[in-house]
């Protein structure tokens, strides 16, 4: 569970850092530190996903496969709508409500097993 939570931490940060910088070389260390965030973040979910299914690993696998494509296809196409449509800046409070929602599932994930 820390580990998903101080991705989403460093993700979200990196993401107000950006949105906040007017200075080039600020905002690309802050993309940079919200990549690092969301780096680790894709072999935790999936860890997490298949462990709550057991015995139907053959189900969640092309599920999981299915969310991600949809998600690095779908998602950023439909938030460049959103912005096109509204503002930016209505796009970057889309990504901070995300990030919080992040911490929050990675709050629920259960803990480390070994005591």
């Amino acid at each position: 569970r820390r580990p998903a939570l101080a991705g989403v931490a460093l993700a979200g940060a990196g993401a107000i850092g950006a949105w906040a910088s007017t200075v080039p070389l600020v905002s690309g260390a802050a993309f940079v530190v919200a990549g690092v965030g969301v780096g680790g973040l894709y072999p935790l979910a999936a860890a997490a996903a298949l462990a709550a299914a057991p015995g139907r690993l053959a189900v969640a696998g092309p599920r999981l496969t299915l969310a991600t494509g949809f998600a690095i296809m779908a998602v950023p196409l439909l938030l460049g709508v959103l912005t096109d449509v509204t503002s930016v800046l209505t796009g970057w409070w889309v990504v901070v409500v995300v990030a919080a929602a992040g911490l929050v599932l990675a709050a629920a994930l259960p803990g480390d097993r070994r005591a």
